[in-house]
């Protein structure tokens, strides 16, 4: 049966090394297996069979290495292996932003691994697909955004779902996120974001470019308690 290669890269608002610690720990423990560690994607892309994605059809790198990438010395992991439903990492995974998976296609049935690989995925909605043709044979490439990606954004729907009426603000809302789906699949190739303290005449998909520490996670909210307590020491002291 055909390996598949799979590729996770880690949310760009990943601020320190015990999370990367944790988006390790998630994914393996998903996988059931270990990963090897991408220190960056250029070194993803230049080799095969990611490579045969720089074509007229597709060029991969402007989604790879793009949406922001994580700082430091690991912007995500990989590993082989044979098909797998990726439904669960889609679901669960909390400092993942975006899975790619590459397979060559041994019956030329791109559908069928469709199938195998996101069952209860939606493509254009939360994942997508390309497929090339080198030497004979066919590769697929798929791409899927993480459903904490989509949570994370719950915030910025609301800010810019304002209305005078509730039916106007339920109208908004569900074009924002028809925007977000848009923006996260196809234009963040291109778009160029404003700058962050620029507040005159800012769109929505600027507020989702916007670098931004979200408090889902969990280091972050033990660091907030770890500095509450420790201020209500020292005034406590005083």
């Amino acid at each position: 049966m055909t390996l598949v290669n799979y590729y996770f890269k880690l949310d760009p608002n990943i601020r320190n090394s015990t999370e990367v610690l944790f988006s390790k720990m998630e994914i393996e423990g998903l996988a059931k297996q270990k990963v090897e560690v991408v220190r960056h994607f250029y070194d993803v892309v230049r080799y095969l069979p990611i490579s045969y994605f720089d074509n007229d059809t597709v060029r991969i790198q402007d989604f790879m290495l793009n949406l922001r990438t994580v700082y430091g010395k690991v912007q995500g992991y990989s590993f082989s292996h044979e098909p797998l439903d990726l439904t669960k990492f889609i679901e669960r995974l909390a400092y993942t932003r975006e899975i790619y998976a590459c397979l060559e296609l041994e019956e030329n049935d791109i559908e069928k691994a469709k199938r195998k690989i996101f069952p209860l995925g939606i493509e254009g909605k939360n994942f997508q697909s390309w497929r090339t043709y080198h030497n004979g044979k066919q590769y697929c490439l798929f791409r899927a955004i993480t459903n904490m990606f989509f949570l994370e954004q719950i915030n910025n729907i609301i800010l810019c779902s304002a209305g005078k009426t509730r039916e106007r603000q339920i109208e908004r809302i569900n074009e924002n996120i028809n925007r977000l789906i848009i923006h996260v699949m196809e234009k963040v190739r291109t778009y160029i974001p404003k700058f962050p303290k620029d507040y005159n005449w800012k769109e929505f998909e600027d507020f989702v470019d916007e670098p931004n520490e979200i408090t889902l996670y969990l280091t972050q909210f033990m660091f907030r308690q770890t500095k509450t307590k420790a201020c209500m020491q020292l005034r406590y002291v005083s």
